[in-house]
């Protein structure tokens, strides 16, 4: 005798409603920017965490300042939310993040000074000092969220 109830939705309407409900919660957080971050093949989860915590505190430091940290910037810091993506043995582990920039910042500037930060491939547009890369060997794509795209999230 099977006391479960019968399953009525099939995966494909599950990730439906997954992405509505993601897309809903992005827009009611003001999440603009749409981030995949990618270490080099071998390295681990907490790995990624701690290269993610990083490069939050350096985006937040070069648009807010050396007191980024402290409570009169907490509603002008980074927002978002994260999501760590680990395939089989041996894939790159990744992440997929939604998130505001700081509010100092143009959505351009912090396109290439975020990615600059994350990788060391390039100058902030800032900064005239070349960042040391967090992610050596690691890429980081950063797309703008465009309205009526939010269902694609």
């Amino acid at each position: 005798m099977n006391d479960f109830p019968p399953h009525t939705m099939t995966r494909k309407a599950k990730i439906g409603e997954l992405r509505a409900a993601l897309a809903q919660f992005a827009a009611s957080q003001a999440l603009t920017h749409q981030v995949t971050a990618t270490l080099r093949p071998g390295q681990s989860k907490a790995k990624l965490e701690g290269v993610l915590y990083a490069w939050k505190a350096r985006v937040n430091r070069l648009y807010l300042g050396h007191q980024w940290y402290t409570p009169r910037f907490a509603m002008q810091r980074m927002q978002g939310i994260v999501f760590f993506e680990f395939g089989r043995s041996g894939d790159n582990p990744h992440a997929h993040l939604l998130t505001s920039p700081p509010a100092p910042a143009h959505p351009l500037q912090f396109g290439q000074s975020a990615a600059a930060i994350f990788m060391g491939s390039a100058m902030t547009l800032t900064d005239v000092r070349r960042v040391r890369p967090l992610a050596p060997g690691g890429s980081m794509l950063i797309q703008r969220i465009r309205v009526g795209e939010a269902t694609r999230v």
